[in-house]
């Protein structure tokens, strides 16, 4: 007897399909249904709304992704090499997996975007393939460069009212430079004679 295939995988699909082919307004339920072989009663009992398959898909791709780009690391990878084979793999993810490029590049360029759930299983792939980055270039027990591992809130934050000191230091000279009696009004001169 032959096994069934998966309802949810059909169902993530044919949105796949229909949303790089159509768009996220454009990818109606019924044509879902058609498209996947389940009824909308189906498609309703794995994802509560269409937001909630969209956010799903999302998910889906995000972990293709992190998967084929860290595809072949070796924690004891130089960062050098590290670097380049995670570029590697990038460039060859978004040269083999056109449609999940093409969804992940609506998908981060929408309103969906903002309420993207993550689990924390990417999470901790995303730590585990960062720590193997130097970022801060401060030395680890065995000698090389590390990652820094603060905690988000422990790290200084930037912002408008407090950026980095050289910018600081450029916006300033910016300031005083404008506060100079006709700074900007010099009219240019005539060439001609």
């Amino acid at each position: 007897m032959a096994a069934k295939p998966d309802k949810k995988e059909a169902i993530l699909e044919a949105m796949l399909d229909l949303i790089v082919e159509r768009g996220f307004h454009d990818a109606p339920m019924s044509v879902l249904a058609k498209r996947s072989g389940a009824s909308a009663g189906v498609i309703y009992h794995y994802f509560p709304s269409k937001d909630d398959l969209i956010h799903a898909l999302y998910l889906r791709v995000k972990s293709i992704k992190v998967q084929s780009l860290l595809e072949g690391y070796v924690p004891g990878m130089s960062p050098h090499d590290a670097f380049i084979h995670l570029w590697a793999n990038a460039y060859r993810f978004y040269r083999e997996h056109l449609r999940e490029t093409r969804f992940l590049d609506q998908y981060e360029n929408s309103p969906f975007c903002g309420g993207a759930p993550q689990t924390v299983e990417e999470d901790n792939i995303r730590i585990d393939a960062l720590a193997a980055v130097p970022q801060d270039g401060t030395p680890r027990p065995g000698g090389e460069p590390g990652f820094d591992q603060r905690p988000a809130s422990k790290k200084k934050k930037r912002s408008r009212d407090n950026p980095a000191p050289e910018h600081a230091a450029r916006q300033g000279a910016i300031a005083n430079a404008s506060a100079r009696p006709g700074f900007g009004n010099k009219k240019k001169k005539n060439r001609r004679g």
